[in-house]
């Protein structure tokens, strides 16, 4: 007896043998808690976004339903949402042509009013908030958002953004102080210090320093953290003794010093657990053990 002829494409064959070769052996597994998704960003993630809403043209709520014209409208708990993202310069500049108008007898010059709700300032408080965020919370100098702005058609020189920057400086200098008096009751500090480059800096005529640190000391408290930065003459553990100065002795009793640089000698006592143990430290901190409480002068 013949075999029927079967026409046999030898791709589809071969992709049939793969799957079945690959197959898992035991799909019974408990599922997997990730929920599939597209992997980007929905409408709530934005939520610095500038919200528009937008209402329908003809229906309102309680409305005859204009596509089975028994039932009536009404809103929806959520509403469709369209994002869209504009490029715009970090620093925006609007300028305002008042209309004036002259008497030709008597020459009195009569000029509009300026619209409400613009800053009698040339400069308002949100562009010394934006430029400080790009200098010292991205790290982008002064001279390279001046190259920017004007590549944008806004002419803002960098010394004019020190300028701007330097007087809002003494307007939240009340928040630093606070920021520092929280800092100094927390119950865990970190600190450390790296080299900065500073182009003029006033010395003392005592001073016989050379060195320029920024210091960067971390506090913790009922998972709530402080960032405090200082650049100077003084490393990291000078500056944390004036953090420290008239700290609460309560908050200090249950504080530890995490610490890995130059400890200064100080008119206070030290209380610190190590870490790390540098080769170049000093011999204060060589006798200091992972395990052991030590004070300054090496007693336990």
């Amino acid at each position: 007896m013949k075999r029927p002829w079967m026409d046999v494409n030898l791709e589809e064959l071969d992709q049939i043998i793969d799957r079945g070769t690959h197959a898992p052996e035991n799909d019974s597994g408990p599922p997997s808690d990730k929920t599939p998704g597209h992997g980007r960003n929905g409408a709530s993630s934005y939520t610095g976004a500038k919200k528009v809403a937008v209402p329908h043209p003809t229906l309102h709520t309680g409305d005859s339903c204009p596509g089975c014209e028994k039932g009536k409208v009404y809103p929806q708990k959520e509403p469709k949402t369209l994002v869209r993202i504009v490029g715009q310069a970090p620093l925006a500049a609007t300028v305002y042509e008042l209309n004036r108008l002259r008497c030709n007898l008597c020459g009195e010059v009569f000029t509009a009013s300026e619209p409400e709700g613009i800053s009698p300032e040339k400069y308002d408080e949100t562009t010394a908030a934006m430029i400080a965020l790009l200098k010292y919370g991205s790290g982008m100098p002064f001279y390279r958002l001046e190259k920017l702005e004007s590549l944008l058609g806004i002419p803002l020189p960098a010394s004019t953004q020190w300028e701007i920057v330097e007087e809002a400086a003494e307007v939240i200098k009340a928040a630093r102080d606070e920021l520092i008096r929280q800092a100094e009751q927390s119950e865990v500090l970190h600190n450390d210090d790296t080299g900065m480059r500073v182009l003029r800096m006033a010395r003392e005529p005592s001073d016989d320093r050379t060195g320029v640190f920024t210091s960067g000391i971390v506090s913790t408290q009922e998972g709530r953290r402080i960032a405090l930065y200082f650049t100077g003459r003084q490393h990291a553990g000078e500056n944390l003794r004036d953090v420290l100065e008239h700290v609460d002795p309560a908050a200090a009793a249950r504080r530890e010093t995490l610490f890995a640089q130059r400890i200064s000698p100080g008119p206070f006592r030290w209380v610190m657990r190590c870490r790390a143990i540098r080769p170049n430290s000093p011999p204060a901190q060589r006798s200091c053990w992972p395990t052991v409480w030590r004070t300054e002068d090496g007693s336990s």
